[in-house]
């Protein structure tokens, strides 16, 4: 449950109760878990994976990520990789 109490002020300004607003985030905390062990097996797959792979933001073609096998396959190291793009990295 999630829980949020304001008090309630007559004309006078004056408090005169208070405003309680109760709401059940059971299915809200399940699908936050559940989206962060997904993140969790995603991340655990793109850096163990025996392949070069890289998250790459298509509108610009730049890397956003890259894993350790990519890094090693191209011969540079993973923080010169992210933000360049794979054009800027082979012979035109």
């Amino acid at each position: 449950m999630r829980w949020e109490i304001h008090p309630w002020r007559d004309a006078a300004g004056a408090i005169g109760g208070i405003i309680l607003f109760s709401e059940v985030v059971t299915q809200q905390r399940r699908a936050t878990m559940a989206l962060e062990e997904s993140k969790e097996r995603y991340h655990a797959l793109f850096e163990r994976a025996g392949i070069g792979m890289a998250d790459v933001e298509f509108a610009t073609e730049r890397f956003l990520a890259v894993n350790q096998k990519m890094s090693e396959i191209l011969g540079y190291p993973r923080d010169e990789l992210v933000g360049r793009t794979w054009s800027s990295l082979t012979h035109p």
